[in-house]
């Protein structure tokens, strides 16, 4: 689940227990609103209410990289 404290807390889909905390507040600078898990749970895809989007790697707890919008506003 995403969560408005930038943090993702990922959950075991075959139990529903929590496995863990992963905290990028360096990565996004406004609301975590979403969150894709791939299905090997190496890496993930995070949007923001800041109109980014970062790949994280789930092992290491490390973001990849981030995109950033260039927007002016919406069209």
């Amino acid at each position: 689940t995403s969560s408005a404290d930038s943090t993702v807390r990922l959950w075991d889909p075959s139990s529903g227990s929590f496995q863990q905390k992963l905290s990028w507040t360096n990565v996004h600078s406004a609301n975590v609103t979403g969150i894709s898990v791939h299905p090997s749970l190496l890496v993930a895809a995070s949007a923001s209410a800041d109109k980014s989007w970062a790949l994280l790697d789930l092992l290491n707890g490390a973001c990849v990289f981030t995109v950033a919008s260039q927007e002016a506003g919406p069209h």
